[in-house]
């Protein structure tokens, strides 16, 4: 996240996440995917 403002990015999903990032995903800043989740491009 420190270098969220490098990426210059429009949005950013985080995907392919280990057992211990989903255990703190309410502690990120930024959109994930999850099973099931539909994302419109």
């Amino acid at each position: 996240m420190e270098h969220l403002d490098e990426l210059q990015v429009k949005r950013l999903i985080l995907t392919h996440m280990s057992d211990n990032m989903l255990a703190n995903v309410d502690r990120i800043s930024c959109e994930y995917a999850d099973d099931g989740k539909i994302i419109e491009i």
